[in-house]
């Protein structure tokens, strides 16, 4: 009797070292693919002025709700098109927080679409739909994940 719960016990420890083993080589793997994924940059190399879309709410505004405009201002499609575009180099790049300056695209879109220039709609649009956060699509994403290690990913919705 007891060199048969001798060799069960032997059975169950090397079964318990083989699943310890499998969850070591498991982790090694994981390790190795991650330190294989090149890293995104967190900041463009170049100065972007990426502020361009919180300026034209404020010009759209001030032009619809108080019928003026800062002095030398004028909201012509190559004015609207060149406060937009740090604006879309930043969310095109998936600089970190580039989802702060969509919700600024969304707002402009919403708020002021029809005083937009249609080219300039179509552009944003364009913007929102390359702005893919899954972690699923095989493309450069980001993803947040925050202290507790829950992942948010985002995804943007057909909102037109």
């Amino acid at each position: 009797m007891k060199k048969q719960s001798s060799k069960i016990g032997k059975k169950i420890f090397l079964i318990i070292i083989l699943i310890f083993g499998a969850f070591l080589l498991s982790i090694g793997i994981q390790f190795l693919v991650n330190n294989s994924i090149e890293a995104m940059p967190q900041r463009p190399a170049e100065s972007l002025d990426s502020g361009g879309s919180d300026r034209l709410i404020y010009y759209y505004d001030q032009s619809i709700n108080h019928g003026s405009l800062p002095e030398g201002i004028e909201l012509t499609e190559t004015f609207v098109n060149s406060q937009l575009e740090g604006t879309f180099a930043y969310i095109n790049g998936r600089y970190d927080v580039s989802d702060f300056r969509m919700n600024s695209l969304v707002r402009l879109l919403l708020g002021y679409g029809e005083y937009l220039p249609a080219s300039t709609r179509e552009e944003i649009k364009e913007v929102m739909l390359g702005f893919k956060y899954w972690m699923d699509k095989g493309e450069r994403i980001r993803c947040v994940i925050g202290r507790k290690t829950i992942r948010f990913c985002f995804r943007p919705r057909n909102i037109w």
